[in-house]
């Protein structure tokens, strides 16, 4: 029941060596050729069955012979009614599903050129949407992911090293901070320990030198620190400028600092000898009569060691300068209301040296002077009078003008006249109303 079409010559590609003939059409019932794309399965059985007793073999496009349609699916041979031989059946045939047709890739072989569809082995579609991605495309896609961890790892990277050299630079600062306070913690004990012995010992001559201009306990950074200030301070003594670095300066040095001060390696030392026959020498020491009578020589004093205060400590604390300035200026003020010798003076040298005994370097100990300790000074008494010399530098003394003019009401006061008040307790000269301060002679009278 082979048609014709199957006795063909076999295409040059299909079994070149076996010259068998293609399988691409069956005997249909009513005896005509039928592709076998438009068979029904029993009819491919049949005309399989029908291949292989006249070739021996099935064909290459059903290897298996009728085991290869058992799984096609297509059960329509009988659900089939025979309405006899005509173009129903034909018709019946064509509007078939092509999902039950065979699954074969040399199928579309049996259609026209024109309306064969392109065999795709990989079983995907031949569709643009559907096309895998280029291998460009996937090979950026996968590329620009480990680019951007790379990137987020040197970027955290950078932020520790960072964070390392901000570690190390505050514990560096810490480290300065600490050597500075031991260093300093140091000077104090040894100053503590010199003092100690100092109190339980006599020292001798030489100990006594070395202890007082502190020479003993410098370093050499130290020492150099010194010769710099030194430079700036050509008049003062060294061992002064040492005893401020250290915080045992006397303020009754203080006339030595300026100028015009008398170093006291010019007073000579005083030997003293005890009553059990030990003989010790005292050093010579200022005193308060190195001071004069005025605040003049006080003031150049503690100027000069304010300067070596802000040159020693001014760095490290640099509110201290202006907290000796407000002590000077408070102490200037209260001289110009109280005498200066037996209550201002004595009120600065005694604080002077309770700073220098709590610190020197404590600004907050330096102004204001508390009212309780200036009320020890200053009392009431010691209030500066109207016959009494002005303590003030260039503030004008108050007499009359000649000691010929007597003192009785036939004459005029010249200081009333010139500057509209007399001071003088003791004048009984006419005081008029006078002209402005610095004329040459009256203007108004009476």
């Amino acid at each position: 029941m082979v048609s014709a079409s199957s006795s063909r010559a076999p295409r040059a590609s299909q079994n070149p060596t076996l010259g068998l003939p293609r399988f691409t059409h069956v005997a249909g019932r009513d005896g005509g050729s039928i592709p076998i794309g438009k068979a029904s399965k029993q009819e491919l059985i049949t005309g399989l069955e029908q291949y292989s007793r006249k070739h021996g073999e099935y064909p290459d496009n059903y290897p298996g012979g009728p085991q290869d349609l058992s799984d096609s699916g297509d059960e329509s041979s009988g659900d089939e009614v025979d309405t006899g031989p005509g173009p129903k059946t034909r018709a019946r045939a064509t509007n078939r599903p092509t999902s039950s047709t065979h699954p074969s890739p040399n199928v579309p072989d049996s259609q026209p050129p024109s309306k064969r569809r392109r065999y795709n082995p990989s079983g995907h579609s031949n569709d643009s949407d559907s096309r895998l991605p280029t291998p460009a495309h996937t090979k950026g896609h996968l590329t620009s992911r480990p680019l951007l961890q790379q990137q987020y790892q040197v970027s955290q990277q950078l932020l520790e090293e960072e964070f390392q050299r901000e570690r190390e630079r505050k514990e560096e600062l810490h480290q300065l901070e600490v050597q500075e306070r031991r260093a300093r913690l140091q000077r104090e004990a040894a100053a503590d320990e010199r003092a100690a012995a100092a109190a339980a010992q006599p020292p001798s001559r030489t100990a006594v030198a070395n202890d007082e201009d502190g020479e003993a306990t410098l370093t050499g950074e130290e020492r150099s620190f010194i010769n710099n200030i030194l430079a700036a301070h050509i008049a003062v003594p060294e061992k002064y400028i040492i005893q401020i670095f250290q915080s045992s300066f006397n303020p009754l040095n203080l006339p030595k600092l300026h100028r015009n001060g008398i170093d006291l390696a010019d007073k000579p030392d005083e030997v003293q000898l005890s009553l059990t026959g030990q003989m010790s020498i005292k050093k010579a020491r200022g005193s308060v009569k190195d001071f004069g009578r005025s605040p003049t020589i006080w003031l150049d004093g503690f100027m000069v060691y304010s300067d070596i205060i802000h040159q020693l400590f001014g760095l490290k604390f640099p509110a201290l300068p202006s907290a000796l300035l407000r002590f000077c200026r408070q102490i200037m003020d209260l001289s110009k209301i109280y005498v200066w010798n037996d209550a201002v003076l004595l009120l600065a040298l005694r604080y002077h040296q309770h700073v220098m005994r709590s610190g020197q370097t404590n600004h907050e100990q330096w102004s204001p002077i508390p009212d309780n300790v200036v009320y020890q000074y200053c009392r009431p008494d010691k209030v500066l009078t109207s016959n009494t010399t002005p303590q003030v530098p260039g503030f004008r003394k108050e007499f009359p003008r000649t000691s010929k003019d007597p003192n009785d009401n036939t004459v005029l006061c010249l200081n009333f006249r010139k500057y509209g008040e007399c001071r003088f307790t003791g004048c009984k000269r006419r005081h008029e109303k006078t002209t402005q301060p610095g004329a040459s002679g009256p203007q108004a009278s009476r």
